[in-house]
């Protein structure tokens, strides 16, 4: 035991008050003298002689100066004896005397002096030090206040948590925490000013954080003075503050910052089995495509993919053996003097790094793998069953870590091939999965490539149709036209009212425009020139009718007329233009819900992708073909099977929007277009506009004449080749697919879906194209 007085921590000395706190035993005695007038047997002859020690020195109920404590080793001693009784057994303990407040100890065993002298030469770690201070300061108001709120108040209210200190271990180089535990028992508070009355409300909220701010004001520590000893008791906590540490970037886990984290919590792991030669790597079990992926070349995080990648060893030997592993994931120790030289690349691994020891330790989460975590030394027998056993609490968090990667990693998939590319199904998906990770893999750490590769898809068969809506640019000109005629009358009809009950300035010279704008919408033969007469009313009309509504109480219920009526969503100048509007999205509606069950019913018979595009109607393109699902055998039948789909489908579109008719404000008709083409198609997805498109002169063919045989006319006429109740099949003259389609014609007859009057028709010759022909029939 040692008695010479030692600071325990420097910051706290700022928080003693001179005079205020004195270093005193008779505490201490009088709870000898209560606990000898109850105790029995051996236990009460201890306690006499305590007692007798203590009457034979009457200089030790006297308050003691700091500076003598040397001269005070028998009472030390006995006072050890008195409380700590197994004393031979607790020299090893981190155990010391202490004065009240004071942040020093004056007696104590040799490994607490030996802890204090390694800890006030200890680096802190920069990352901890600011709120290791700001720490200290917090529970230094929270341990004094709760202790004066139950000595002096009887108010055991406010909670403290004992005092963690956290420092870098010099002969370790490893982080370390200690708890510091006060017993305040011996210690008396006297007050020394009347005591004031406390808010009762603050004190009911034990937890906030404003209360020690408000005991500081109404009760400030020099008001009080503190009389005995104070036990203290260290106790090493590293193994519980790194697993909270680990839990706490756990909580804070941020995708884009995980290499950080994964080296902090490796780094964390090393503290936590108490030794630098033991480092730590991980391996997550990451799948692209229900295939293991090795996640990165030249991993950060796991010495295996880093050493395979740096040995030269094919991936696929890797990804063997990963495979191999989690088919029958456990335990495994591997040491350098099992390896046999060439026989595998895991002796290579210790031959040619100096590895020594490696450890695989699988980490599940819900019973599933989820990756692997990895103990490893060049320093031979260190790597022990010892240090092993000590990572048992913290697997279920490392689980947490390697799923929550795995569900970063999907996530970013995900995102990146909605970000750079578009809303992809499930047929393709797998493709710009593939792309991703090939970017992303080749980035990671090079930034060699600058641009995600191209996504294409070879020799695919397309299936094109087109759901129109008859004449809707007539129908919207005539819609716009009946609104402005509207709006132009009713401003007219506004503007003369005011100008017959005031004498307003300017009032004429807008009824004169408005009159020229009337004549202007009305002439059927003039174009509307819709954005000039906007202009006119939102630049000219309108300030002045706010300006008269303010002015003019007797013109307000007049002009707010006027206003309402020019409300886009609700007003009556929008009225045609609102139900026409209405009609079409009714369409349109219907057929997107009919169109996504001919999607899914396609995608049950073969992948393919659907791509759908929003005009006045809608357009669609399919694609199927080996390319998109190569593990799936694809065969001509197929292509069979969906162009026979697609006519029923048209069929059931053309009977759904005729029966909607008696429903819509604007009776509307729609037209029904296919376009076979004659052979397979490359399409590429263009990063720029998101979308599927055709690759290659003779395919980009093909997307001409989708834009050009929706307003063809038949040969020698000028009728229209698409009429309402019909559905119209382009394709180049040839016999073999106007055969095929005949056959797929007579059998919807034969059920009732079209009619009996199919009519084979030759197509004006349109730019560029030639030679097209079509079957035209009407739908029941």
């Amino acid at each position: 035991m040692r008695s010479d007085l030692q600071l325990v921590n420097q910051r706290l000395t700022k928080y003693t008050l001179a005079g205020k706190t004195t270093l005193s035993f008779r505490n201490f005695y009088s709870h000898l003298r209560h606990q000898h007038a109850s105790e029995r047997g051996i236990r009460k002859q201890q306690l006499e002689i305590f007692l007798s020690q203590f009457d034979a020195h009457p200089e030790w109920l006297q308050p003691i100066d700091l500076d003598r404590v040397a001269e005070y080793n028998a009472l030390f001693d006995l006072i050890h004896a008195a409380v700590e009784p197994t004393a031979g057994e607790t020299e090893a303990k981190l155990w010391g005397l202490g004065a009240p407040l004071w942040p020093a100890i004056f007696y104590g065993t040799d490994a607490f002096y030996n802890l204090i002298d390694k800890r006030v030469h200890a680096r802190i770690p920069d990352s901890l030090k600011f709120s290791e201070d700001e720490k200290i300061d917090k529970w230094h108001y929270e341990f004094v206040y709760s202790f004066i709120l139950r000595k002096a108040f009887n108010l055991p209210i406010l909670p403290h948590e004992d005092l963690t200190y956290s420092y870098i271990d010099e002969d370790t180089g490893l982080l370390k925490y200690l708890a510091v535990r006060s017993d305040m028992r011996y210690v008396e508070v006297q007050q020394l000013q009347p005591l004031p009355n406390l808010d009762a409300g603050k004190l009911a909220n034990a937890l906030d954080c404003a209360l020690t701010g408000y005991l500081q004001e109404k009760l400030p520590i020099d008001a009080f003075h503190f009389e005995g000893f104070a036990i203290l008791t260290v106790e090493d906590v590293t193994k519980e503050k790194i697993l909270e540490n680990i839990r706490n970037t756990m909580l804070e886990h941020d995708p884009a910052e995980t290499v950080g984290i994964y080296r902090q919590v490796l780094t964390l792991l090393k503290s936590l089995v108490g030794n630098s030669a033991v480092q730590f790597g991980m391996l997550p079990m990451v799948e692209l495509n229900g295939h293991l992926l090795s996640p990165y070349e030249n991993d950060p995080f796991s010495i295996l993919a880093n050493t395979a990648s740096k040995l030269s060893i094919p991936q696929s030997v890797f990804l063997d053996y990963m495979n191999g592993y989690r088919a029958k994931p456990k335990s495994l120790v591997f040491h350098a003097t099992d390896a046999k030289e060439n026989i595998s690349w895991f002796d290579q691994l210790f031959l040619q790094t100096g590895m020594q020891s490696l450890a695989l330790i699988p980490v599940f989460h819900n019973n599933t793998l989820v990756g692997i975590l990895e103990a490893y030394s060049d320093r031979a027998g260190v790597l022990q069953e010892s240090n092993l056993n000590q990572l048992e609490n913290v697997l279920p968090l490392l689980a947490q870590l390697l799923q929550k990667s795995i569900l970063d990693f999907n996530a970013y998939m995900d995102h990146t091939i909605k970000d750079v590319f578009t809303p992809l199904q499930p047929s393709v998906e797998w493709k710009f999965r593939e792309a991703i990770w090939q970017y992303r893999n080749d980035t990671f750490f090079g930034a060699r490539r600058h641009t995600v590769p191209t996504v294409s898809f070879e020799d695919v068969y397309p299936l094109y149709g087109a759901i129109d809506i008859r004449n809707s640019t007539i129908e919207r000109n005539a819609a716009l036209r009946a609104d402005l005629i509207f709006q132009v009358k009713l401003l007219l009809h506004t503007l003369d009212e005011i100008d017959t009950q005031i004498d307003q300035p300017g009032i004429d010279e807008l009824i004169l425009k408005s009159n020229i704008w009337r004549g202007r919408v009305e002439d059927q033969s003039i174009h509307i020139d819709e954005t000039a007469l906007k202009n006119f009313i939102e630049e000219e009309v309108l300030p002045s009718l706010r300006t008269l509504h303010d002015a003019q109480p007797t013109l307000q219920a007049l002009i707010k007329t006027f206003l309402d009526a020019n409300n886009e969503r609700t007003g009556a100048v929008f009225q045609h233009r609102r139900m026409l509007e209405g009609s079409m999205q009714r369409i349109n509606t219907a057929i997107s819900e009919h169109l996504e069950l001919f999607r899914r019913d396609l995608s049950k018979l073969y992948p393919n992708y659907f791509e759908k595009f929003r005009t006045d109607g809608i357009e669609y393109d399919v694609y199927v073909g080996q390319s998109i699902a190569p593990t799936i055998p694809f065969e001509l039948a197929h292509v069979d099977t969906f162009q026979q789909r697609q006519l029923r489908f048209m069929a059931s579109i053309s009977r759904i929007t005729r029966r909607l008719m008696p429903h819509m404000e604007v009776p509307l008709q729609t037209t029904q277009l296919i376009f076979v083409h004659p052979a397979t198609i490359d399409i590429n997805f263009r990063n720029d506009e998101r979308r599927f498109d055709v690759e290659g002169t003779y395919n980009i063919r093909y997307q001409i004449i989708k834009k050009r045989i929706d307003k063809a006319n038949v040969k020698d006429t000028r009728q229209r080749l698409t009429q309402p109740g019909k559905i119209a099949i382009v394709f180049y003259r040839n016999n073999f697919v106007a055969e095929r389609y005949r056959h797929y014609i007579q059998d919807l007859q034969q059920e009732g879906l079209l009619k009996n009057d199919l009519e084979e028709l030759e197509i004006e010759e349109l730019q560029g194209i030639h030679g097209l022909v079509a079957l035209r029939v009407g739908v029941q």
